[in-house]
């Protein structure tokens, strides 16, 4: 059996054009990379942002119950960080227990 061997300005093209190749993937992951850290970035939200509006849903649920919404995350959080005094103040504790008061399993 014959087999067809490669011309040689056919197989120097394609080791040509390989390298150029993967620099263009390279930089198209490298773009990529960059523009989900920057949504990333964006979209962070800090522990003191999560701390006034566990503070406020609370506030809320007193004061407003029915335009008061429940939200499972700040709901999470609270009970996570129950017993944090420097995260949650002496007032706003008092009404937390009343909020617990409250809560219903599943």
């Amino acid at each position: 059996e014959v087999f067809p061997v490669p011309s040689e300005s056919n197989d120097k093209d394609s080791q040509t054009k390989k390298p150029i190749k993967k620099f263009y993937k390279f930089k198209k992951r490298l773009k990529n990379k960059k523009k989900h850290l920057t949504m990333r970035q964006a979209n962070s939200v800090t522990r003191e942002d999560v701390n006034q509006k566990a503070i406020s849903y609370l506030v809320n649920w007193e004061e407003d119950r029915p335009s008061w919404k429940f939200n499972k995350v700040l709901q999470a959080w609270i009970m996570r960080n129950l017993f944090d005094k420097s995260l949650i103040p002496k007032a706003v504790f008092k009404i937390l227990l009343n909020y617990l008061e409250d809560l219903k399993g599943s």
